[in-house]
């Protein structure tokens, strides 16, 4: 039975917003978490309704938006945790070059007589791979410009 006001006219509801019911609700969950296969027909399948139905839902409920803003912000974290777990790892390598760094001074130290030439190759290559992990550059190129003018000049 329709409601009715004072005035006892029946209100027309069919322009106001529908509420999205726990079942609904459920299948929306349910469309998101299939993820890439996931399709309208199995969301009916698995909610006993029709794919039309399912489509409806999906329709007035914004399904597809939603599912887009969700998806953003998931990758959002992931990529954030990405950068967080990278930036861990970066300060590892760097704390093992650091640590290996002091072990072959000590060692140089130590050994008088030890090879310096492969020792300061060795150094070489801990001093590189710190730069790369700190974001620097390993080699320095002299890069010169030369101007060419098609004007002739005027000194003299």
């Amino acid at each position: 039975m329709a409601e009715k006001p004072a005035n006892g006219k029946p209100i027309n509801k069919s322009h106001l917003p529908k509420r999205e019911t726990a079942r609904i609700y459920g299948a929306f969950i349910y469309y998101w978490g299939l993820g890439h296969k996931r399709t309208l027909k199995k969301v009916g399948e698995q909610f006993g309704v029709g794919t039309k139905t399912a489509k409806d839902w999906s329709r007035t409920f914004g399904w597809v938006n939603r599912i887009s803003d969700m998806d953003r912000v998931v990758s959002e974290k992931l990529a954030a945790e990405a950068v967080d777990e990278a930036a861990k790892i970066k300060k590892a390598h760097l704390a093992i070059v650091g640590n290996l760094t002091g072990r072959l001074m000590q060692f140089l130290k130590d050994n008088k007589d030890a090879s310096l030439i492969e020792s300061m190759q060795d150094f070489e290559r801990l001093v590189k791979t710190q730069l790369l992990l700190m974001d620097q550059p390993t080699e320095i190129v002299d890069q010169k410009l030369t101007v060419i003018s098609a004007v002739p000049s005027t000194k003299k």
